[in-house]
């Protein structure tokens, strides 16, 4: 199965503009190759919204906030030579956010 790919602004004004211009949304799909079902998509998300580009998709929080950012640096910069280990345990006991080493 392949993965799916968000159309682009173009396809989406392309759509939109063919289908202002009373092109069937049969006669779009075919004309730029896009799958019905996309076309139809598009077209109705237009109508309910009159907006062509969907909002941005939310994503993942941060594990750090900017407060632990700085924290973060500060014991880096404090204890040097330190063995990461140990900077992380004094990392965590201060702010009790739990990070990988790996993710560091």
């Amino acid at each position: 199965m392949s993965k799916r790919k968000e159309l682009n602004e173009e396809a989406r004004n392309q759509i939109i503009g063919a289908w202002k211009c009373k092109v069937p949304g049969a006669d779009i799909s075919r004309l730029l190759n896009f799958p019905p079902s996309t076309v139809y998509d598009v077209i109705n998300y237009y109508k309910d919204t009159g907006n062509i580009k969907p909002p941005p998709r939310s994503s993942r929080k941060p594990i750090l906030t900017e407060h632990d950012k700085c924290h973060l640096i500060h014991v880096v910069k404090e204890n040097r030579k330190v063995p990461l280990n140990i900077l992380n345990e004094k990392f965590i006991q201060a702010t009790s956010t739990k990070v990988s080493i790996y993710t560091l």
